[in-house]
């Protein structure tokens, strides 16, 4: 029990020793969304310009995007009508459902919520091997309404949404 007491005390030691260089966003005018995972980072700004981080270089992506996110399942974005587009070899590739906000953050999986706050989630092998329309992309809706999903190594978080009655 002391062992692990010790081990875990060192590890957030480690943690909090660690110094992160916060910087702003200067390169892309009026940011409006970013995300990153896998040490990749991708944005987009009010006018839905999607850009890649390269170095210390802003490159933009092609199309329109209101949401980008990236993490071990690709890049995956929604514009403005909510369709789906993963970046596959250079181009967007639409997929199939409407979804109004997602996050490639999990496990090679991606998990989104629609325009009613329906939390949705896609499997491990239908998100990494999704190639284009042929490819089955089926999503499986969750229990709940949400507003926002966020996944990363340590699982799957959700904002609820609050309801208050008088």
């Amino acid at each position: 029990m002391r062992a692990t007491a010790a081990v875990l005390l060192v590890l957030c030691l480690l943690a909090v020793g660690h110094a992160w260089d916060c910087q702003p966003v200067v390169d892309i005018k009026n940011l409006m969304q970013i995300d990153a995972g896998l040490g990749q980072v991708v944005a987009t700004n009010t006018s839905q310009i999607p850009y890649y981080l390269v170095g210390n270089e802003w490159i933009r992506l092609p199309g329109s995007l209101k949401h980008i996110t990236v993490g071990p399942a690709g890049i995956w974005g929604v514009n403005k009508a909510d369709s789906i587009y993963k970046y596959v070899a250079g181009n967007w590739v639409q997929a199939a459902g409407s979804l109004k906000q997602l996050d490639a953050g999990g496990d090679q999986f991606v998990v989104g919520v629609n325009i009613n706050d329906t939390p949705y989630c896609r499997t491990r092998s239908a998100t990494v091997g999704y190639k284009g329309p042929d490819s089955p992309f089926p999503w499986t809706g969750l229990p709940g309404a949400v507003k926002y999903n966020s996944c990363g190594p340590f699982g799957c978080w959700q904002s609820t949404r609050m309801i208050i009655s008088t």
